[in-house]
């Protein structure tokens, strides 16, 4: 069952790349190059240079369309118990957390459902664009 369960995920991964393409607004993270990888999470880089948007502003446009996405994660020092707290050496989790957007991965996920997520996510970024 395992094995079945990897290369699903893998076919999924591949499926969400080729859908995204060259889109010009975010690309799909790779994986490192000569590992063994599931591919537990798919996640999109979102281009900072083109969109401003914030990411709950796009998530819940995404979340508007049924589409249930998540960002990376939520940094430990902007919950509640720790906003006080000291933090150091933060360069590189604020960049990631702005600009990484967790797709739908799901194993039961069909490609029906994959090819909608890419097309909604592409309209939600595209409407998401600076002017």
């Amino acid at each position: 069952e395992l094995p079945e369960f990897i290369r699903r995920k893998q076919r999924n991964f591949e499926l969400y790349k080729k859908l995204f393409g060259s889109f010009e607004l975010g690309r799909l993270m790779e994986f490192r190059p000569g590992t063994f990888c599931n591919k537990w999470f798919y996640s999109m880089i979102i281009d900072r240079t083109k969109i401003s948007a914030g990411m709950r502003e796009i998530i819940t446009e995404l979340e508007k369309r049924n589409i249930q996405v998540r960002t990376v994660w939520g940094l430990i020092n902007e919950q509640m118990p720790y906003l006080r707290e000291t933090t150091y050496q933060l360069e590189k989790a604020p960049y990631y957390a702005a600009r990484i957007l967790n797709l739908p991965s799901s194993t039961s996920i069909t490609e029906e459902d994959i090819a909608y997520v890419v097309q909604q996510t592409k309209e939600v970024l595209e409407l998401c664009v600076n002017e």
